[in-house]
């Protein structure tokens, strides 16, 4: 309604008519995703507007749909007031104006606008626009439509009003920085200015933004790609070069895609001169594009990373299918990897102290049906962490590392290592290493004794506490007592009181099941019991006995995306690609391995 009646206005009360494309249209009421069969927006959205502004207001509307073929393609829109509806004008109650010369009589005015419509000389306007702004005493705003509404000319018989419309225009310019005079020009995007009537209609909507991007995009990336292989001379051996016609190119922005025509040079010493942009660049996928990508198949299944990016874009686009998500996770695991296992030589000096969490998570297999488990570490420097409450704490800064190959642990230990040396490993570091008392855990810490001067292993607490918590249902009430004084044992480092205490409450257990789970919590205990220290004194002063934080990674790291209501199944290659992203990002250092990954893949023109 208050659109119609501004055009309405526009035209001097008349009938006003206008012809809109069906897409701008929806675009313009955020109905781009909805409505996809025309009879639906004719019968939703069309014919209840006409209905209601024809019955309720002082305006009457009316459309024609206009076909290209059997397709509705346009929509004619036509409105005017209803008999008898037009309003008066009156300058009574606008506000005073300042004209210094101003000689006519409101009475005078009346009669003029009584016998005859206000008439617009464009030309005496022009002619006299800018004497009237410096005799205007200010600017009259209607705050509904945003008019600058002035009195343009008075004469003994006429009177005219000029009524000037604003908008927005967004103008491209490619211009010389040391003179500025201005090469070429283009317009972007050219929109009226209106006060917004609902809030989606203040600044642009997501189609609009997107579509102002791509365009500002073309027009740079048309100007830039001009100055590739535009040299005389071979950038390799200086050689003359002869021009082979241009070649098209995609290029692939965060949010738009692009084509790009790149000269094509010929080396008359024989060199061979790229033309591609996966050539001049390693890539067509812009890195920001590409960062987004791995991120987002780090943390989603490859179709939903897809409709998210695809969303983003307002687009299905083919750079965002699965399988090329697929590709780009294989592509920047191989390269993070390829950073983290290179070999680095330990330094002599390093920090005092280290704290190594490792742990490991299954993983269920695609092909055998079974499970395969992926180990992961985190590193860090006891002052990086940050006591939030009696309960839970933070670590600010950590190297976080992973991997799920069947290498007999080669890639973990390599990874393990750097990502040790990374947080101040030296061969006077004393490394703290917690794990849950898996073999494979303690052979991953035991493989950087000869890079530090001591690594103490210790059974952590955390996962202690968790095989007696699962096991109490194995314990009658009368013997409760009992079975805290076996952790109580533990607690104080008495590894051999409590495997003696154990063995007292297996023998009076009658039930076979519940004998069962004893024996095997006395067997955790005596193959990890040279693990087992003093929790009691390392809790008094404060030094780290439990691995809680390792869960914690192992939770971040690999139940989230591959395990828990997931219900996928992995290859080991699969799911050692996604955790390579994931315990980068983890860490603390993901932007600095993010452009690690990018001088790998991507290469500067020559």
């Amino acid at each position: 309604y208050e659109f119609f009646k501004m055009k309405i206005q526009q035209v001097n009360d008349e009938m006003y008519n206008q012809k809109i494309e069906i897409s701008s249209f929806k675009a313009k009421l955020d109905l781009v995703s909805k409505y996809p069969v025309f009879a639906e927006l004719k019968r939703n959205v069309l014919d209840k507007a006409k209905a209601q502004i024809n019955k309720y207001s002082d305006i009457r509307v009316n459309y024609e749909v206009i076909k290209t073929g059997r397709t509705p393609t346009h929509i004619k829109f036509t409105a005017q007031y209803k008999k008898g509806k037009q309003p008066q004008v009156n300058l009574a109650n606008q506000s005073e104006i300042d004209i210094p010369k101003l000689k006519a009589s409101q009475a005078c005015v009346d009669d003029h606008l009584t016998k005859e419509k206000p008439i617009i000389d464009r030309e005496i306007t022009k002619q006299r626009l800018k004497a009237l702004k410096d005799n205007l005493g200010r600017k009259q705003h209607t705050s509904r439509y945003n008019k600058m509404i002035m009195l343009s000319y008075l004469s003994k018989d006429k009177i005219g009003l000029f009524i000037m419309e604003t908008g927005i225009k967004i103008i491209a310019q490619h211009y010389d920085i040391s003179t500025g005079e201005v090469l070429e020009s283009q317009e972007i995007r050219n929109d009226e200015l209106y006060s917004p009537n609902h809030l989606k209609d203040l600044g642009y909507l997501h189609l609009e933004q997107i579509d102002l991007l791509s365009k500002c995009q073309d027009f740079k990336i048309s100007r830039q790609i001009k100055l590739v292989n535009n040299s005389n001379a071979c950038p390799i051996c200086g050689s003359k070069t002869v021009k082979m016609g241009k070649y098209t190119s995609d290029f692939h922005a965060i949010f738009s895609d692009h084509t790009v025509e790149i000269q094509r040079i010929k080396c008359k010493g024989g060199c061979n001169l790229p033309y591609k942009l996966e050539g001049l660049f390693g890539s067509n996928t812009h890195p920001d594009l590409l960062k987004k990508q791995a991120e987002l198949t780090a943390e989603k299944s490859y179709v939903k990373a897809s409709k998210e990016l695809n969303y983003d874009s307002l687009e299905d686009r083919a750079i965002n299918n699965r399988t090329h998500l697929s590709r780009v996770s294989s592509k920047v695991s191989a390269a993070l990897e390829l950073i983290k296992t290179q070999d680095i030589p330990t330094p002599e000096k390093g920090v005092d102290e280290l704290v190594a969490v490792i742990d490991g998570g299954h993983i269920k297999d695609r092909g055998e049906g079974r499970s395969f488990e992926a180990m992961t570490a985190a590193i860090y420097h006891p002052d990086n962490v940050e006591y939030i409450d009696k309960n839970h704490t933070k670590i600010t800064k950590k190297q976080v590392v992973a991997s799920a190959k069947d290498d007999n642990q080669q890639c973990m230990k390599l990874q393990f290592k750097n990502a040790c040396i990374s947080e101040g490993l030296g061969t006077n570091t004393n490394i703290t290493c917690l794990a849950d008392g898996a073999d494979n855990c303690w052979t991953v810490a035991h493989s950087i004794s000869t890079e530090c001067q001591q690594v103490l292993c210790i059974l952590d607490w955390f996962h202690i506490g968790m095989k007696f918590k699962n096991n109490q249902s194995a314990i009658s009430d009368d013997k409760k007592d009992e079975y805290e004084a076996v952790k109580w044992c533990l607690w104080h480092g008495n590894s051999e009181k409590a495997i003696t205490k154990l063995q007292g409450l297996i023998d009076s257990t009658e039930c076979s099941k519940s004998k069962n789970k004893l024996n095997k919590l006395q067997t955790y205990i005596t193959n990890n019991k040279d693990k087992i220290v003093n929790y009691d004194q390392r809790d008094e002063k404060g030094l780290i006995y439990a691995s809680s934080y390792a869960e914690s990674t192992v939770n971040n790291l690999i139940n989230v995306r591959q395990k828990n209501k997931q219900r996928m199944t992995w290859t080991r290659e699969g799911a050692h690609q996604i955790i390579q992203i994931r315990a980068a990002k983890i860490g603390s250092n993901w932007e600095k391995d993010w452009l690690a990954v990018e001088n790998k893949i991507y290469r500067k023109a020559a």
